[in-house]
């Protein structure tokens, strides 16, 4: 980089060669923008002993912050990709189903639909109480959107109960315990009102825009 002239004793850091000095706001930003991103440009460099340790204290921390997002990021979209993959799985059985729902399969083979339903909306559960922004993004499509199709799989479970096989109703109790289980998710860590599951999951579906889709026959639920 050439030779090294030092700047201001006041500054307390050393300027490469060429490189103008401008003790402002703006000079101060830069610094901690390039230390902070661990990029390390070495045109200036701290020479007092206290402010090497704190560019070195600046450095990890961004470092930190730089770690922290990368794995925030990939924990979020493995969430929000589950919460789709079940709304469009609940639209799916809606429409296979008919308006019959449960009625119209063999009771063994609805069981079965109705377990695996439940394993979802339990993981769906486990990912707001971990990662509580995943709350926040809306669905655009009404397909992808969870709020406006978890009034289906409460219906599916209602029906699964009533019905006369043991392994169906087993399926459908099941299928209820993990709504209720996401709807006190939903009503103690996001505020939603209702003393039932129902009135959680409506509340739900009108924070998020999409009650009115539902009931106005757009929606499976």
């Amino acid at each position: 980089m050439g030779s090294a002239v030092p700047a201001t004793p006041t500054d307390g850091f050393v300027y490469g060669d060429g490189v103008p000095l401008h003790a402002d706001f703006a000079e101060a930003l830069y610094i901690s923008m390039v230390t902070l991103s661990t990029a390390g440009y070495g045109d200036i460099v701290a020479a007092h002993p206290v402010l090497r340790l704190v560019v070195a204290f600046q450095a990890v921390t961004g470092f930190g912050l730089l770690t922290a997002t990368v794995s925030w990021i990939l924990q979020m979209y493995p969430a929000l990709s589950r919460r789709r993959a079940l709304a469009h799985e609940l639209n799916l059985f809606g429409e296979a189903a008919g308006p019959e729902g449960v009625a119209s399969l063999d009771p063994q083979h609805a069981a079965g639909l109705l377990e695996s339903l439940a394993r979802n909306v339990a993981s769906v559960s486990i990912d707001l109480l971990s990662l509580h922004e995943t709350y926040y993004f809306h669905e655009v499509e009404l397909r992808g959107s969870l709020p406006a199709t978890v009034a289906y799989a409460h219906r599916l479970a209602s029906d699964a109960q009533g019905s006369e096989n043991p392994d169906l109703r087993f399926a459908g109790r099941m299928l209820q315990a993990s709504l209720d289980h996401l709807a006190e998710v939903l009503r103690g860590n996001f505020g939603h009102p209702g003393s039932t599951s129902s009135a959680v999951f409506d509340s739900y579906a009108l924070h998020h825009k999409h009650r009115q889709q539902r009931e106005t026959g757009h929606g499976i639920g």
